[in-house]
């Protein structure tokens, strides 16, 4: 059944969200997810470096066109025994008036070929809601992934991130040096909508 308004269908006989007309963008993003990834090392090429979403294109433009981000780290190492980080593996929000950074990975934690991190953004009420979630260490199933809650912050107000010179317009993982040698590579994806 299709509806109109004034002589326009606003819904078509398919009855699906993304027919709708004249609606901001952002109304038909509970459907439609957008997504990127990077490669960060690799066989023999692991050297510690930092991973900064803007300049790789692997985030919204802006840090603005989004209402759920979720970010999959997942590591791809030659040898599953594990080892740990020469520091803590940070993400940092940064922008054009200063940034916020804290540990997604301790130094102390042991790294497999298991290990997932989960990083989920949501816009709402007025602010910006972060969490970070990590296997425990020495995780070792490929089947489903146990995690724990890093942390969880509350970013506000949200009109930082909707202008042109919002506060927070990048993000970056620094990643430390890795007790394992070089063969490893981190996958990165990322997902928004």
């Amino acid at each position: 059944m299709a509806f109109q308004i004034n002589g326009q269908t606003v819904i078509n006989n398919s009855r699906v969200a993304s027919s709708m007309t004249g609606i901001p963008s952002l109304a038909h993003a509970e459907t439609t997810w957008n997504g990127s990834y990077i490669n960060f090392g690799g066989f023999g090429s692991y050297a510690a470096g930092e991973v900064n979403f803007v300049t790789e294109s692997i985030q919204p433009y802006g840090f603005t066109d989004f209402n759920n981000l979720y970010i999959s780290i997942t590591p791809n190492l030659i040898s599953n025994a594990g080892s740990t980080f020469g520091g803590n593996v940070t993400l940092d929000l940064k922008g054009n008036v200063g940034g916020d950074a804290w540990t997604i990975i301790p130094s102390s934690h042991a790294v497999t070929i298991y290990t997932r991190v989960i990083i989920a953004m949501r816009k709402a009420n007025d602010g910006l809601h972060i969490e970070t979630w990590l296997t425990p260490s020495n995780f070792s199933s490929s089947y489903s992934a146990e995690l724990n809650l890093q942390d969880a912050r509350w970013l506000t107000p949200d009109n930082v991130f909707d202008g042109p010179s919002e506060s927070f317009n990048s993000i970056v993982i620094d990643w430390p040096s890795w007790g394992g040698g070089t063969n490893m590579n981190l996958v990165h994806d990322v997902r928004w909508r």
